[in-house]
């Protein structure tokens, strides 16, 4: 267990020297910024924990990505009507 330990140590070291938790960040910001790939890539991580098989889990996560960008258009048209109404409101 202890040689475990310190190889897994080893490697921790060396990718962080080498600058590979910076770029898996900047790869996750990317991802994070954009609803549909966001949601492809959680659909996707979720149905495979799920133990669904893969071809499926893809399927869903790309028709999933693009419901996810016509729920976002409707959570853009209501948030301009409420602040459409807040504005009449404020007046």
């Amino acid at each position: 267990m202890i040689w475990i330990a310190i190889v897994v140590t080893i490697a921790v070291c060396i990718a962080h020297h080498q600058g590979l938790p910076q770029a898996i960040a900047q790869a996750i910001l990317k991802v994070a910024k954009c609803y549909k790939c966001l949601s492809f890539w959680c659909v996707f991580a979720v149905l495979l924990l799920y133990g669904c098989n893969i071809l499926v889990s893809l399927l869903l996560s790309i028709i999933m990505s693009y419901l996810a960008h016509y729920l976002n258009l409707g959570l853009k048209a209501l948030n301009n009507l409420y602040n459409w109404l807040w504005q009449k409101g404020d007046k």
